[in-house]
């Protein structure tokens, strides 16, 4: 009904690495209605041999993906990496100069061919876990809200801040973008709401609704849509 009339779905989901996005997103990726994807911590590193082969993948599955590479960790794993993605129909184009290097990945942006003429901005987060707002939380928020600057028309982020709703807001970080949080009722990891949308005020009339995806597949987090 909502895409009858003329609104827009976005979701932002963490479903711990591409493969369990292709596995278990399968609902978001093949067959889900929404326009736009945010996804965090996707654990995909370039391959030398084949730098683009998610993308390549998304296509095969019905999407246009912009992505950033994950880093290696402390363990010797990747860690990190997001991407965007948008219907192939859609207009979608990476913000390569906004985000420093050493932190594309856990901050993504791209130029998103919907929701308002022009389009928007739509950014893909992810904090630290299990560490509030830490030092290396604040790097990360500061320089969404450098990006942000850098941007010329109306954004939004989706993440996986790993901080509840009122504790971002309490940073007052959201008066230093312009910013305002749109999140569903119900908690979306481990009993605290974490997977939550930060819009540009500008955009404020344009929410419709925000909820919990019920049956994304993802574990431990639920996926979140906004609809616009």
């Amino acid at each position: 009904d909502w895409r009858k009339l003329g609104m827009w779905a976005i979701d932002t989901t963490n479903p711990n690495c591409w493969a369990s996005a292709e596995r278990c997103v399968m609902l978001l990726m093949q067959t889900s209605a929404a326009d736009c994807v945010l996804i965090q911590e996707t654990k995909v590193r370039s391959r030398p041999d084949d730098p683009h082969w998610c993308k390549r993948r998304a296509r095969v599955l019905g999407w246009h993906a912009e992505t950033s590479p994950a880093l290696c960790g402390a363990n010797g794993g990747p860690s990190g990496g997001a991407a965007v993605l948008a219907k192939c129909g859609y207009g979608l184009i990476k913000h390569d100069d906004v985000v420093d290097d050493i932190l594309q990945h856990r901050l993504l942006f791209s130029w998103f061919a919907g929701v308002v003429r022009g389009g928007i901005h739509v950014g893909s987060l992810w904090l630290k876990d299990s560490e509030g707002l830490s030092d290396l939380n604040h790097n990360i928020l500061r320089a969404a809200a450098v990006a942000i600057t850098r941007l010329r028309g109306p954004w939004l982020i989706g993440g996986d801040w790993n901080v509840t709703p009122e504790e971002l807001t309490a940073s007052g970080w959201l008066d230093m973008v312009g910013g305002m949080i749109v999140a569903p009722c119900l908690p979306t990891c481990n009993g605290k709401i974490f997977d939550f949308f930060v819009i540009d005020r500008a955009l404020a009339a344009a929410v419709e609704a925000v909820m919990r995806i019920e049956d994304a597949g993802s574990s431990p987090h639920w996926a979140t849509r906004l609809i616009l």
